[in-house]
């Protein structure tokens, strides 16, 4: 995964220990593979692209130990299709002669890089300096979010909701851009397909009861379907093979099976299956994204309905299918009467903290990534459904005339957490533009 080389004007063993003190920092992160020695000609290149290519490696970082030429890069380079970051080294000024001249030979090795069509990044500094912690973790957490992407199952059931024509997607042009493959459900498999045992569904019914405080008091048939649901989700998804799944909520729940599909969305995405309404697909594999970068906890897709200037805040709220592991603590969750009185979505206020709000976007044929960091406040429900109150570290004015004037879809999506260099760093590496603000 790591390597440095060096030349003969420059110090080889400060050059040799610098490699083995970052190859102890990368160890600590992963698996470390490739020479353990510094190199510098074309045929050790050639030695060093043969063993990492045995070894299967998921990224390749360069450590520029010492200045040198750039013969090693292209054999190595050509043989290995990941993502590639390039690590300059810090100078040690004693009024003596440059020991390394680091800085300079990254410059060599990422000009080497562009004219020969490769994306790269690069980091500077020492394996000691937080910076470098902070911006490795993101490249690496990145990598792996990309090539997970890739292997990537969603499930559509349905299809996007009524009118909501930017959530349509290319399903060739996300796989080719993004990575994930589209999976179809029809919707008579949930409503009419195989049905779950009635242990299934008893098991679920029990769930909502220790979960929602008002589950004992709404109708009996109602408390069933909704469990029968959620029992059915949890059948295609195994049956599938899906990782995520977005869902056309409406009208088919609504007016048809005679419940809202917001707290079967919601009790997923709480077992780390991720789901989104309104048949959003890119907005899934957003929530999906950051449910990764997370470490695993859950997220909410989410429409911005209210800004607030003076207080620089913002109203993120949706029917009622954020994950009620994300409730604020001490708050009541029940089950609400929305949607004509048809019900069975969430209502709560979710959790103070700090958050990540992201969109994976399609405008003309190109994916693009919206970027946004803020803190949720504590707050009492301001709307029924489910909501955070946000303040944005951007202006709240910037934020809405970026995504008004850029023409972004409606919904975003959040998680816990500031995830934003590594989304940023995904976005490069996937090779798609990044609005962050």
């Amino acid at each position: 995964m790591a390597f440095g080389w060096s030349g003969g004007n420059f110090d080889g063993e400060r050059a040799y220990r610098k490699l083995t003190e970052a190859r102890a920092f990368l160890s600590c992160r992963g698996q470390v593979v490739g020479p353990d020695a510094v190199i510098a000609s074309a045929s050790e290149g050639r030695d060093a692209a043969q063993l990492l290519e045995r070894e299967g490696i998921d990224v390749l970082i360069v450590l520029q130990a010492a200045f040198c030429g750039a013969e090693p890069l292209p054999v190595l380079v050509e043989r290995l299709d990941v993502p590639i970051a390039l690590w300059a080294i810090r100078e040690p000024f004693n009024g003596g002669r440059v020991v390394a001249n680091s800085l300079c030979g990254v410059q060599l090795m990422a000009s080497t890089l562009a004219h020969l069509g490769r994306r790269y990044r690069y980091f500077y500094g020492d394996p000691e300096e937080p910076a470098i912690a902070a911006a490795v973790d993101a490249f690496l957490s990145a990598a792996r979010v990309a090539r997970r992407l890739r292997r990537l199952r969603i499930g559509l059931a349905g299809q996007r909701a009524p009118g909501f024509f930017p959530l349509a997607v290319d399903e060739l042009l996300l796989r080719r851009q993004i990575g994930p493959e589209v999976v179809h459900i029809d919707l008579t498999e949930v409503f009419m397909g195989q049905e779950p045992s009635e242990d299934e569904v008893k098991a679920v019914q029990e769930e909502f009861l220790s979960l929602v405080d008002n589950a004992g008091q709404v109708p009996a048939e109602k408390l069933y379907k909704v469990s029968r649901s959620l029992a059915v989700f949890r059948r295609l998804m195994r049956r599938y093979d899906l990782d995520c799944v977005a869902v056309k909520c409406w009208p088919e729940f609504t007016d048809g099976y005679g419940v809202a599909a917001c707290s079967t969305l919601s009790r997923l995405g709480g077992q780390g299956l991720v789901a989104g309404c309104e048949g959003d697909i890119n907005g899934t594999v957003t929530s999906f994204i950051l449910q990764e970068l997370a470490g695993g906890d859950p997220t909410f897709l989410a429409d911005l309905i209210q800004v607030d200037p003076d207080g620089n805040t913002g109203i993120l709220w949706h029917c009622g299918v954020a994950p009620i592991e994300l409730a604020a603590p001490g708050s009541a969750v029940q089950f609400g009467s929305e949607f004509s009185g048809v019900g069975m979505n969430l209502e709560f206020p979710l959790k103070p903290g700090r958050i990540t709000v992201a969109r994976l976007g399609m405008l003309h044929g190109r994916y693009r990534l919206l970027v946004i960091t803020g803190e949720a406040l504590p707050t009492e429900l301001l709307a029924k459904g489910t909501m955070a109150l946000v303040r944005f570290d951007p202006p709240v004015q910037q934020l809405v005339d970026t995504i008004v004037n850029g023409g972004w879809e409606h919904h975003v999506s959040m998680v816990y957490g500031d995830v934003a260099d590594a989304l940023v760093e995904l976005a490069r590496q996937l090779d798609i533009e990044c609005v962050r603000l």
